[in-house]
């Protein structure tokens, strides 16, 4: 029987991935109901994460409209094209060997509940719940982007315990300060104190307002994102963006 172990550490290796954890499937105990990856793929074994950091880019928001300038997501498109080749590149690889492999949820701006990429970051062991529905990871903070597959493949996990002391929102409140629906509860743990439901209903509110507006691309744009701008964690991670991991 072949290591896929070793199989995908050699993957990863050849192709310099920056950010890479594995989670058991056997996992996931926070996952909204119907949305657990054996419930998505009933023979998952493993889930795969896999992503790269940003560029640095300067990240304005327009105070008015709540919409971003196209030009940071033009200078990071790059960095969204490269996972998703790697995920191509991975689903062909388990394929090789008999092995299924899916691609479920993503950041999906809707109310709705879905899979969530920040639970699997976490229990692949690549950061910790960042107060403003993000995964922050030591590394990168929150400046980075990933891609996350179920596989039927059994995968020896990434140690998540590793990050136990690890506590990036300890003492800071900017994102929740500067949200302007309140969607962050600074009483509550970081895990708990964010509110997707009302963050989403404002991005799809913005969205709706400009959507007939020929000056926006709702495919190429960020709505709002002030709390990422304003992370203390991102900022002081983000020059490794630049690093010749993201070529």
């Amino acid at each position: 029987m072949v290591d896929m172990d070793s199989v995908l550490e050699e993957f990863v290796q050849e192709r310099r991935i920056p950010i890479f954890g594995i989670a058991s499937a056997d996992g996931f105990e926070h996952a909204l109901p119907g949305w657990h990856p054996k419930q998505l793929m009933p023979r998952c074994k493993s889930v795969v994460v896999f992503g790269r950091p940003f560029v640095e880019y300067p990240l304005h928001v327009d105070e008015d409209t709540h919409i971003a300038d196209q030009s940071w997501w033009i200078a990071n498109e790059p960095i969204y094209r490269g996972v998703a080749g790697w995920r191509g590149e991975l689903v062909n690889l388990f394929d090789e060997f008999g092995l299924g492999a899916a691609n479920f949820g993503g950041f999906w701006i809707t109310s709705e509940p879905t899979f969530s990429y920040r639970l699997a970051q976490y229990e692949a062991g690549l950061g910790v719940f960042g107060r403003f529905g993000v995964c922050l990871n030591p590394d990168f903070g929150c400046y980075y982007y990933v891609g996350v597959l179920l596989t039927e493949a059994e995968l020896t996990p990434s140690d998540k315990d590793r990050l136990m002391d690890f506590e990036p929102c300890k003492g800071c409140s900017l994102c929740a300060e500067v949200c302007p629906v309140k969607a962050i509860d600074v009483s509550k743990a970081p895990a708990e104190g964010y509110n997707r439901e009302l963050c989403m209903r404002f991005i799809l509110k913005v969205r709706q307002q400009y959507e007939r507006d020929a000056r926006y691309r709702f495919d190429s744009v960020k709505i709002c994102s002030r709390c990422f701008t304003v992370c203390p964690w991102a900022k002081n991670k983000m020059n490794r963006g630049t690093s010749s991991n993201t070529a």
